[in-house]
């Protein structure tokens, strides 16, 4: 079954530094940009976490995060497995069809096959219904939900492979050796999960060479994970005012406050986004003042956006683009051919198999650790992404099977 990018990869790095706010790279190193880049935090703590205001930001546009009645995120305290169900959900595009399923039910009641049904929260109801007859939730179905238990990294592995659809992928992989310190602290029945996860791309480890798999996720962290895995990431189609495609031309106009001239009002001009779809037609959007834009992470404004580009915009009700993103070129799949001598690879993705030439100075890993284009083969997972036209960065992944138990005479 071919499955879609998600809206919003586990990366343990996106956890702790992907996303630092945009004055952290006011000194060098980092893109110069020409506009003028105001950073408009959504929640009154965000500045608790600034680390992950891309992250939050980007989920609140795209309606997956909308924080707590105060005006709060707390983006520091550990999300709950109601939460962290809900966010997956709706990032997966299935927020409607929970509300149908709720709005088809008896006055909105649903059905909910957990000995503590009466503690889930209205709220999240309809979505843990949906996630139990989808089968998300095996553990806990006959058992105990627990909606306010909060979610640790296993917890949310487990989730995300079944949502992403790759439970046979994980079957595979149950004989796998983990590469981390702490793997022994991986339950038996959670190591297929854990392999799947660092295979595809949502989970790694930790610089110390762990896991922690029994850690809890904050709610920044969770955000983190759902934006950085629209890069990487495939799940069902989303079903949201998102276009994806290549910059032809943005105009951009400073909004001024209307003048009264002569008993006339002028009103300005509205700045706007031009780009060529992936079926090739062109389009023209308005965009939004107070648009959210970042360009590989940071902060920008509209003004940086250029023609050729890579952007994916996220449309309001009224047709207005109120957040862009422009992203690394990025893929994933399976490795088919590597030459570390013609220093190339070729990936076969869900779409298409594709060469790609390795740039020499290409960050590879391999499980994590550092590795050379001749540590890869044929048969191995990997994410690449793409910088000037070469493969600049390679995440590649193949786990060693555990050695088989030698049986005892008469046993």
């Amino acid at each position: 079954m071919r499955k879609y990018k998600i809206i919003a990869l586990l990366t343990l790095t996106a956890f702790l530094m992907a996303m630092l706010p945009a004055a952290a790279f006011a000194a060098g190193g980092s893109p110069q940009f020409k506009g003028t880049v105001i950073i408009k935090l959504e929640f009154k703590d965000s500045r608790m976490a600034e680390w992950a205001a891309k992250a939050i930001s980007e989920l609140k546009v795209k309606g997956v995060i909308a924080g707590y009645p105060d005006g709060s995120v707390q983006p520091n305290k550990p999300v709950t497995r109601a939460e962290a169900l809900a966010m997956v959900l709706k990032s997966a595009g299935l927020a409607e069809e929970v509300q149908q399923k709720v709005d088809a039910s008896v006055y909105g009641s649903v059905y909910l096959p957990f000995k503590d049904a009466p503690t889930v929260p209205q709220w999240v109801r309809g979505f843990v219904e949906l996630a139990a007859e989808k089968g998300y939730l095996p553990e806990e179905r006959a058992a105990n939900f627990q909606p306010n238990k909060p979610a640790t990294r296993l917890w949310v592995a487990r989730l995300l492979v079944r949502v992403m659809q790759l439970t046979v992928e994980a079957n595979s992989l149950n004989n796998t050796e983990l590469p981390f310190k702490d793997a022994a602290t991986v339950p038996s029945d959670g190591v297929a999960f854990i392999a799947a996860a660092v295979q595809n791309g949502l989970l790694q480890g930790y610089p110390d060479g762990t896991c922690r798999p029994n850690k809890p996720v904050t709610r920044a962290e969770m955000a983190a994970l759902l934006s950085k895995s629209d890069d990487e990431v495939f799940l069902p189609k989303v079903k949201l005012g998102k276009i994806e495609g290549t910059v032809v031309r943005v105009e951009v106009y400073s909004a001024t406050v209307s003048d009264n001239v002569y008993g006339s009002v002028y009103t300005p001009a509205v700045s706007s986004i031009t780009v060529k779809k992936e079926d090739g037609a062109e389009a023209t959007y308005p965009v939004s003042s107070d648009a959210r834009i970042y360009i590989q992470d940071n902060a920008a404004a509209l003004a940086d956006i250029t023609a050729g580009m890579r952007v994916e915009l996220v449309l309001n009700r009224d047709g207005m683009v109120i957040y862009i993103e422009s992203k690394a070129e990025t893929y994933r799949g399976k490795l088919t051919v590597v030459d570390s001598v013609y220093r190339s690879l070729t990936l076969q993705t869900e779409e298409q198999e594709k060469t790609f030439t390795v740039a020499e100075n290409a960050v590879i890993t391999l499980n994590g650790a550092p590795a050379a284009l001749a540590d890869l083969a044929p048969g191995m997972k990997a994410g690449i992404k793409i910088s000037d036209g070469k493969v600049a960065e390679i995440k590649a992944f193949s786990f060693k099977k555990k050695p088989k138990e030698k049986k005892q005479n008469g046993k």
